[in-house]
């Protein structure tokens, strides 16, 4: 996966966590960022990875946002995996 492909993704997948606000509060909870904070950051791979990892650990929201995007359900780990090669557990 390129590294294109990955920022993509992880910008859909911001995208979708921020258009429904549980899931936009547990995104800014779990980051520690504030909204702001979040908008700013959206060029930095390690909070986008950071978006990722929070997305991959809810197999729910996971395959709705695959669903919604019409997206492999592998294809987050991968952009995951290639914004933060070093930290990756998935």
């Amino acid at each position: 996966m390129s590294l294109d492909q990955a920022e993509t993704i992880a910008l859909q997948s911001v995208a979708f966590l921020a258009s429904d606000e549980d899931s936009l509060a547990d995104l800014l909870h779990l980051t520690g960022l504030d909204f702001a904070s979040l908008k700013t950051g959206l060029a930095n791979p390690d909070i986008l990875a950071g978006v990722l990892a929070i997305l991959l650990q809810n197999e729910q929201r996971l395959l709705a946002f695959c669903a919604a995007f019409d997206i492999e359900p592998s294809a987050p780990a991968a952009a995951h995996h290639r914004l933060a090669p070093l930290h990756s557990d998935f």
